[in-house]
């Protein structure tokens, strides 16, 4: 998508930002929003005030919110993020930061919301930025590429940390202008939504296609015009009439159940492991197997550990 050249630009001294227009400001995040308002704000409500209460999960990777939770002001005042209608707020620790998970906070009951500490909440200052261009900003790409370079901590514990926030520097519009780069944003995303919708729609149909065209081929064959018979079993139903129907212990050579249990992988075993991880719509993905010793493997396959039903019409050798 092209979009029109403002009449000037300048430079905005911010490295990933580059030119803006002109009459843009550049300022950092501080300074157009509060970060993570006090909640001393609301120390004269009455404690059985019910507030909205938002768990990570109440929060979606598409700006949504789910409203059911209730709580009483005094169960979650402390040891939760408070936040408020109009506020903006976004995930700090991966993956959720990743994946953008964030959302601007409205609908919540009488107004206040407490919820998750892995929340940094940012209040727009009157006059500097609206709630919704904020929203935008947080969930760009450029946000969270340099928040995730920013990340401190190790393994699924790394966190944004909220000076990077804080510190954070963007251009802004004028107020007037933020409306409309917004009403703008608002409508194309909808547009693209409904066609991500309207694509995992058919992406479904096309599933049960599959599945459809597998069953039928693999119980009544290929031919439609073949004759039929009752096969005897109630989910099988007709099936051609010179098929045989047989218990799949006698259609294979071995039936194989192993130990229920992860084995004891080794890095430069020689053994691959398949795991459910590895296999994907009948394939196998060795790019991330494990392995195990020669010692598992043969734990692993140990005659009394496993069922085995040897049959020889396939002419499967062991």
């Amino acid at each position: 998508m092209s979009f029109p050249r403002y009449p000037k630009y300048k430079d905005s001294g911010v490295e990933w930002l580059g030119e803006v227009p002109e009459h843009w400001q550049v300022k950092r995040l501080r300074f157009v929003a509060e970060l993570n308002p006090s909640k001393s704000e609301i120390g004269d409500l009455d404690r059985e005030t019910l507030v909205s209460f938002l768990p990570m999960e109440a929060i979606g990777d598409d700006g949504s919110l789910n409203l059911d939770r209730e709580r009483t002001l005094g169960e979650v005042e402390t040891g939760y993020t408070y936040f408020r209608d109009g506020d903006v707020t976004v995930a700090k620790i991966t993956p959720c930061f990743e994946n953008g998970k964030g959302a601007l906070m409205r609908g919540l009951v009488n107004g206040i919301g407490f919820g998750t500490t892995e929340l940094i909440v940012a209040r727009p200052r009157t006059g500097e930025v609206i709630g919704t261009y904020l929203h935008y900003l947080f969930i760009s790409a450029d946000f969270r590429c340099l928040g995730e370079s920013h990340m401190y901590g190790a393994g699924g514990q790394k966190r944004v940390p909220d000076a990077f926030v804080r510190d954070f520097a963007s251009a802004f519009p004028p107020i007037v202008e933020q409306r409309l780069i917004t009403s703008f944003l608002d409508r194309e995303t909808a547009k693209i939504d409904a066609l991500i919708a309207e694509q995992q729609r058919l992406i479904e149909l096309l599933k049960e296609k599959r599945q459809a065209v597998i069953s039928h081929a693999v119980t009544k064959g290929l031919n439609p015009d073949a004759p039929m018979k009752n096969s005897g079993i109630e989910w099988l139903g007709e099936v051609p009439r010179h098929w045989e129907t047989t218990k799949l212990k006698h259609a294979t050579t071995l039936i194989v159940d192993c130990p229920h249990e992860t084995p004891i992988y080794s890095e430069n075993g020689m053994y691959l492991v398949v795991r459910t991880a590895d296999l994907d719509e009948g394939r196998v993905d060795d790019s991330q197997m494990f392995r195990v010793s020669e010692a598992e493997y043969h734990i692993r396959i140990r005659q009394g550990f496993c069922t085995r039903i040897s049959l020889h019409h396939l002419g499967i050798s062991r």
